[in-house]
C-alpha cells in the first residue's frame, strides 16, 4: 500500500492551461497576475479577500493573499475571521474590478499571491512527512502509512495539512508542523 497525497487546492494549471515555476523557500501557493486574475474572474469568482501572508514573506517584500469566493457569505466569513489583520480587504465584482487588476500588477502592494499551487498536484516538501509523524505520536497516534492520506489545503489564508490515518482525522497549521 502507498501513502496517498492530495490537496483541495486547485493549480494555476486549473485556471490557465500553464505551469509556474517554483523558485525561493517553499511556498506552494502562486503569485497572482493579471492573467490569472481575469481568468479567476472568468471563472465565476466575484468576492475576493485581501490579506497579510507571512508565510510569502521574502526578503523585506511585504506579501499578501488574496483569496476567491463565488458567494458573497463564504468571502464575508474570511474576512470577519481577519479582525486583527491591519492589511486585510474584501473586494467585489464589478465594483472593485480596477482595483483588482491594480493589485494583479503587483505595483508597490509586493508580493501577491492566489490560493492556488504553483504546480499541478501536491507532494509535501522534504521533511514534512517526518513532522507529521512526530506531530501524531506526540498525540498518542501512530504514524502515517499505507493508505493514509496528507491533505494540504487552505483555511482563511492559513495553509493546513490534514491527516487522515484509518478512523482519525487530524488537522493542523503547517507553520505548526514545520516548528517541530
Amino acid at each position: 500500500m502507498e501513502l496517498k497525497f492530495s490537496s483541495e487546492i486547485p493549480s494555476v494549471l486549473d485556471f490557465t492551461g500553464r505551469v509556474v515555476n517554483i523558485t525561493g523557500k517553499y511556498n506552494p501557493l502562486a503569485l497572482l497576475s493579471l492573467p490569472l486574475l481575469e481568468s479567476i474572474i472568468s471563472k465565476g469568482h466575484s468576492f475576493f479577500v485581501f490579506q497579510t501572508f507571512p508565510r510569502g514573506f521574502s526578503g523585506g517584500s511585504e506579501a499578501y493573499l488574496l483569496t476567491m469566493y463565488k458567494l458573497r457569505k463564504d468571502a464575508d466569513q474570511h474576512y470577519n475571521v481577519l479582525d486583527a489583520d491591519p492589511g486585510r480587504l474584501l473586494f467585489s465584482i464589478p465594483e472593485d474590478t480596477e482595483r483588482l487588476r491594480e493589485i494583479a500588477a503587483q505595483g508597490d502592494t509586493g508580493r501577491i499571491f492566489v490560493p492556488l499551487l504553483k504546480e499541478k498536484g501536491w507532494r509535501p516538501p522534504f521533511g514534512l512527512l517526518e513532522r507529521v509523524n512526530r506531530f501524531l505520536r506526540g498525540k498518542g497516534k501512530r504514524g502515517v502509512a499505507g493508505d493514509d492520506l496528507v491533505n494540504l489545503d487552505v483555511e482563511f489564508g492559513r495553509l493546513m495539512v490534514r491527516i487522515y490515518t484509518g478512523k482519525d482525522e487530524v488537522s493542523v497549521p503547517l507553520e505548526e508542523l514545520e516548528r517541530l
